[in-house]
């Protein structure tokens, strides 16, 4: 049996030949070299961290396979051709030329998505779905020519806002052309924008939404022909004529549309009749086995990440310095400092609904408490009661405006787009001192708007504002930094960084908040963030060649059970003794990295630390696999 006094050495040499010679092992990487084949079996991934595909390369998903909460990213060139599959609370993305292909195959909460810098006039990457069925989501809000190929045949939608298409040139050559078609579909509790709509040949419509003509169809070069069969208790729509697209909406009769592939939907989740989702699910992508390129999310509650400077910006245009200064002119009084004993952030008033309330991030309110609210000069905010955003690191707290309230924009995908200018107004490093940090948009998704002004740790929570409307399109939240070039796999001088905001035109549900029963829960999840980052530090101590020392871990949860190891293991002990003490320490640590984690979740209500919690639950099931393969090292 061996003891942990050789443990420091096997310890690291156990977890390279994991993530190396074991070809079970492979699918745990972070990185994948080679052409991948999975079949039949349960795969769980991590939803923040992607599994990235090395350029040119192929994944086939055949035979049963279910995937949970994963995050694919292929490379440029990547294909992928799934069948028989299930994919749940996941995300895919292609760089350009990327293929994606999937028949007889099941989406729930599944996001599609073109990435990467590159890309070509039409079609970047190209999406093609036979006899699928999808639920929730499938795509981003919106979808540009330029990005995505796309054809269906023969597949259902369930309770989907489907998304706005952006034709480049002509749409006549565009909707309903080889590249991009829905063709004998079936739609079900849909959103059914204009633009999706003159995509569609066939296809069936039963109890959707269509907004009506927004678009203008100048360009188009010769008319767009649409039939839409309406089933259902309500009438159809009138048929209507918009430029050169004329639809025609049909009660009956129905043809044949819609996927055959056996599934059932039931309360918003589907089930694929092929591809069981009950028994023991296997992690994948959880090794970093070699620098990728992932993105680093910069913490949220904690000190701000050292970085390399972003390369100085360049001079602002007179009229967006002027426009500027007028936005903090006319809202000077709705810009707000969130100041506490242990943090700082910002925030904003704004008209939403039917009252004025106080905008700032979940993230600020859980780690600023006890926090005074004061606007530019001073004058301090009564706040009352408070509101968190479902899906969003968005809070809010009825408050009255003494100032001109800011104004929050509606269908931000409609009315906003990639290349406008914006300004983040904020509380730079929690300094007290109003920023105007500008820069554009550079990304739209359903919940976020990426943007390149360069703000900084204390703007949270502060307003990203429209510059050509004035209205709020987001709330500043977090930076993703990456480190690694993608391509050559190198560590890059400069990091890049990424800034994010919430939407919050795509809010749909708040919780009430009790604040004590909040702040309970931020501590309680404060402890458990903290515990996983001692935990971790005891493995790599474990591993690395200094070993432990008494008092280095000093987390009260695993501090004394620690300490009394060492000292016992200070003594001299018998083979036997050795080994049954080594096994009972990593034993209580493994317990100890559950226990917190499972208690929590009987009693954590709000939407925004259950999906924290998720998150440290991804993070404790990957230590316990550590401890667990140490045991089993250790009882051989």
């Amino acid at each position: 049996m061996k003891s942990l006094s050789v443990l420091v050495v096997t310890c690291g040499l156990m977890l390279t030949a994991w993530a190396e010679n074991s070809s079970e092992n492979t699918l745990r990487n972070r990185y994948w070299l080679d052409d991948v084949t999975l079949t039949g079996g349960l795969y769980q991934g991590d939803s923040k961290k992607p599994i990235e595909v090395e350029k040119g390369k192929k994944v086939v998903t055949t035979d049963g396979c279910a995937f949970e909460g994963t995050h694919f990213k292929g490379f440029r060139d990547g294909k992928w051709d799934a069948s028989d599959s299930f994919f749940r609370n996941s995300r895919v993305e292609m760089e350009l030329s990327g293929r994606f292909t999937a028949t007889n195959c099941a989406f729930e909460n599944v996001e599609l998505n073109k990435t990467g810098g590159w890309f070509v006039d039409h079609w970047s990457t190209r999406w093609k779905f036979e006899n699928c069925v999808f639920a929730g989501k499938f795509s981003p809000s919106a979808m540009g020519v330029t990005d995505y190929a796309f054809h269906a045949s023969h597949c259902t939608f369930n309770d989907i806002d489907l998304p706005a298409i952006r034709y480049k040139k002509d749409p006549a050559e565009e909707a309903q052309s080889n590249n991009l078609n829905f063709t004998a579909c079936r739609f079900y509790r849909c959103t059914v924008p204009e633009s999706f709509l003159a995509t569609t040949t066939d296809c069936v419509f039963e109890e959707c939404r269509f907004p009506g003509k927004r678009e203008a169809w100048e360009k188009a070069t010769k008319p767009i022909l649409v039939t839409a069969y309406i089933v259902g208790r309500a009438a159809p729509p009138q048929s209507y004529e918009n430029g050169n697209l004329k639809v025609t909406f049909k009660g009956a009769p129905t043809p044949e549309s819609g996927a055959t592939v056996k599934y059932s939907y039931t309360d918003r989740h589907l089930a694929l009749s092929k591809v069981p989702t009950r028994g023991v699910w296997t992690a994948i992508g959880i090794i970093d086995n070699k620098p990728t390129g992932n993105e680093t999310p910069a913490p949220a509650k904690s000190s701000p990440v050292t970085v390399t400077p972003a390369p100085p910006r360049p001079e602002m245009s007179p009229d967006t310095q002027a426009a500027t200064a007028e936005l903090v002119k006319s809202y000077r009084n709705s810009l707000v400092f969130v100041t506490g004993a242990n943090g700082a952030g910002s925030g904003f008033l704004a008209k939403y609904a039917t009252g004025s309330f106080l905008f700032t991030n979940a993230h600020v309110a859980a780690g600023v408490r006890g926090a005074a609210f004061k606007t530019l000069d001073g004058t301090e905010v009564k706040v009352g009661a408070a509101s968190s955003a479902v899906g969003h690191d968005v809070f809010l707290m009825q408050a009255t405006s003494n100032g001109l309230p800011f104004e929050i924009m509606k269908d931000v995908d409609q009315n906003a787009a990639i290349g406008d200018e914006i300004v983040v107004l904020g509380n730079a490093e929690g300094a007290g001192v109003i920023n105007t940090i500008t820069g554009k948009i550079v990304g739209l998704g359903p919940q976020l708007v990426e943007v390149d002004a360069p703000f900084q740790p204390g703007n949270s929570g502060s307003p990203i504002v429209h510059l050509k409307t004035g209205k709020v399109i987001g709330l500043a939240t977090y930076a993703i930094i990456r480190k690694y070039d993608p391509s050559t796999k190198q560590p890059i001088k400069d990091p890049v960084i990424r800034r994010f905001g919430y939407r919050l035109d795509s809010i749909k549900t708040w919780q009430p908040v009790n604040w004590q029963a909040f702040f309970a829960q931020a501590v309680e999840m404060e402890a458990i963030e903290k515990l996983t980052k001692d935990l971790a530090a005891f493995l790599d101590d474990l591993a690395s060649e200094k070993g432990l020392h008494l008092g280095a871990h000093n987390n009260p949860a695993i501090k004394n059970r620690i300490d009394a190891w060492l000292e016992a293991r200070s003594k001299k002990l018998s083979p036997r003794d050795a080994s049954m003490a080594d096994q009972g320490l990593i034993s209580f640590l493994k317990v100890a990295c559950q226990s917190d984690v499972t208690a929590a979740r009987q009693h954590i209500t709000y939407d925004y630390f259950q999906r924290d919690l998720a998150d440290q639950q991804r993070e404790r099931d990957e230590i316990s696999g550590v401890f667990n393969e140490i045991i089993q090292n250790l009882r051989k």
